[in-house]
């Protein structure tokens, strides 16, 4: 699955900015293709900065209004709203998915995965395809059981969660 922050990098890579800024500009008909080879690149748009520069580049193909300066200086005005848009994607910090572990805290109820108990637990071993854990609260609590499963699907349970009540500590440490 190929990432926007991909797709919008291969569609600057047809606009450099050394070319359409060289002291003799491109053929116009040259420019127009290059920024449809953009366009094809794009993904489709999921906000408005997507559509920001979608419009910007879509208006260099369609023919650009005289009246906003020249060709070149609103094909390059185009191109840089895309390359600042790489960038700008390209900056944002990746946050990654929290993981099941050896001592990771499972939230009580965990949406019935465990059936009905809602003491909290602690995962003491994780192999492949499931965890032993044991009940760190309620009725249960210091009793060791195996679950049998995809490890992922309980990422969303892990402890502090919005499942947890505001006065749950468990997590905390």
């Amino acid at each position: 699955m190929t990432s926007t922050l991909t797709h919008y990098a291969k569609a600057a890579q047809h606009l450099p900015m050394a070319w359409l800024t060289q002291y003799e500009f491109p053929a116009k008909d040259l420019v127009i293709s290059s920024f449809q080879d953009a366009l094809a690149e794009l993904p489709a748009p999921s906000g408005y900065d997507d559509n920001v520069v979608r419009s910007a580049l879509e208006f260099i193909v369609a023919g650009p209004d005289p009246r906003s300066g020249t060709f070149r200086a609103q094909a390059i005005q185009a191109a840089a709203k895309l390359h600042d848009h790489v960038t700008k994607l390209a900056l944002v910090p990746r946050v990654k998915a929290p993981k099941v572990r050896k001592n990771s805290v499972l939230h009580g109820y965990a949406g019935g995965v465990f059936g009905e108990s809602y003491g909290h637990r602690l995962v003491t071993k994780k192999g492949d395809g499931w965890i032993e854990y044991e009940y760190i609260d309620g009725p249960d609590q210091g009793v060791t059981r195996r679950y049998r499963g995809n490890i992922k699907d309980l990422a969303a349970y892990l402890v502090p969660d919005h499942h947890c009540g505001d006065d749950c500590m468990m997590g905390e440490g």
